[in-house]
């Protein structure tokens, strides 16, 4: 029986198990973003701008660097490709490499989390030097139970991926509306008595609930099969090679919004939160769109890449065209409400009409690349899925120079949509080259070649 991902991809549409999918995991995302908006609300309202939300704001991100440090950040895009390729189609290797994955981050947090603990002031004092004793000492005493969360993301991110490759989608995609969810909850109920470790134990208490959650679903076999794996050379020396490019070209994103900013910092008073703004409302749709989609392909990428790259070039040309067809409504529509939208969001109180008129010709320009984007993120996973990371690597290092010289001369020029504007024309190199890898990599992707077969 044809399997309906791989079938749908395969006849260049998609079937209705594969839409109901891809619109189940959309909503899951769309719920994370809606309670990580109201948790957000929701400490502003409860400390307000104060030093403890300061050393609260510090101290969260401490796993974000712990993620970065122990390359448990790249345990989505990586994780799935080893999964498929170790296990053959087989359900016990499957969980057996799983079993290994997991235990090396166990092993990682035993080594990292005892000198973390004792480093943690060092630390604080290098990420946040401006703050004085009483809240760099909170911002330690925060940060250490919360540092433990990067390795409990990553159990749940490795669970996660093989849960995705036996055909669970939603539930592992609820992983952060949950987390967000006991926050709130956890906010709500005991603010009053301890403050803002009521955050940080709502913060700690979620990420194990969005663990839990996954866990059921684990089958017997799959239990069995963890408890007996071994930390196999064979899997953490390829995982640790298409983690450490895939965690490179994430830096290079992070770089590229710190340059955007440094850019629209040389603007008038104002331009720094507009390009905020109109990034963030641009970004949801392709955030639930594309990211919808190559969470429900995939798996599926993966296991042809690692068994018949025919099918694999076949499905990434079905997946390429759906995403950008998908998007570019979506950026059609987005720049048609872009006014409206803005108006209903931000414009009130003390966001004068002025500032919001900026944002909406901003966003107005943002939905414009919204294809690019998406299609972009789709690009970089479907080479993720071949395990050729230094491709996408390489191309983000080439497109950050053009970028960096366009986002400073192009404001000059036109004004603040030059901001966007050098992200569509770096975004648009980067596709373009791309496409042109795909091509000579994968031939029949972009341009499809019907009755031959082509052997890689």
């Amino acid at each position: 029986m044809t399997d309906p991902i791989s079938g749908a991809l395969q006849r260049g549409g998609a079937s209705r198990t594969t839409w109901l999918r891809i619109n189940g995991v959309a909503l899951a995302l769309a719920v994370g973003h809606l309670l990580a908006l109201v948790r957000e609300m929701l400490i502003a309202a409860e400390f307000g701008a104060t030093h403890v939300t300061d050393a609260y704001v510090i101290a969260s991100s401490i796993p974000d660097i712990v993620m970065q440090i122990s390359l448990a950040g790249a345990v989505e895009a990586a994780a799935i490709p080893i999964l498929t390729s170790n296990s053959g189609g087989d359900r016990g290797k499957l969980w057996r490499t799983a079993g290994s994955l997991i235990k090396f981050y166990a092993l990682l947090a035993l080594v990292i989390l005892p000198a973390l603990w004792i480093l943690m002031p060092l630390l604080i004092g290098v990420i946040a030097p401006g703050f004085d004793d009483i809240t760099a000492d909170l911002a330690t005493n925060l940060a250490r139970p919360l540092a433990p969360i990067a390795f409990i993301l990553a159990i749940a991110g490795i669970i996660g991926a093989a849960l995705n490759i036996t055909g669970h989608f939603v539930l592992p995609s609820l992983k952060f509306a949950i987390q967000s969810a006991i926050l709130i909850a956890t906010i709500i109920l005991i603010a009053p008595k301890i403050g803002i470790w009521s955050a940080a134990l709502g913060t700690v208490a979620g990420t194990i609930a969005a663990l839990l959650a996954v866990i059921p679903l684990i089958p017997r076999a799959g239990y069995q099969a963890i408890l007996e794996s071994r930390v196999s050379r064979s899997v953490i020396g390829p995982y640790v090679r298409l983690a450490v490019p895939v965690m490179l070209t994430v830096y290079i994103i992070h770089i590229s919004l710190v340059v955007e900013k440094a850019a629209a910092s040389l603007l008038p008073v104002g331009a720094v939160t507009a390009v905020m703004l109109a990034r963030r409302i641009a970004f949801v749709p392709v955030s639930l769109g594309s990211q919808a989609l190559i969470t429900v392909v995939y798996p599926k990428l993966s296991e042809t890449a690692a068994t018949d790259r025919y099918e694999f070039a076949r499905a990434m040309r079905s997946a390429f065209f759906m995403t950008a067809v998908a998007l570019s409504v979506m950026a059609a529509a987005m720049w048609v409400i872009a006014e409206s939208l803005v108006r209903l969001l931000i414009e009130r109180g003390a966001f004068s009409q002025a500032a919001a008129d900026n944002v909406v010709e901003l966003l107005k320009v943002f939905a414009l690349g919204i294809p690019l984007f998406g299609t972009n993120s789709l690009m970089v996973r479907f080479f993720h899925a071949a395990r050729k990371a230094m491709v996408p690597l390489w191309l983000s290092i080439i497109t950050f120079l053009p970028y960096v010289v366009l986002v400073f001369s192009l404001p000059s020029w036109v004004g603040i949509i030059g901001i966007p504007l050098a992200l569509l024309v770096s975004d648009f190199i980067r596709l373009t080259m791309f496409l042109i890898l795909l091509e000579r990599f994968f031939p029949g992707v972009v341009i499809e070649r019907r009755n031959t077969r082509v052997e890689y």
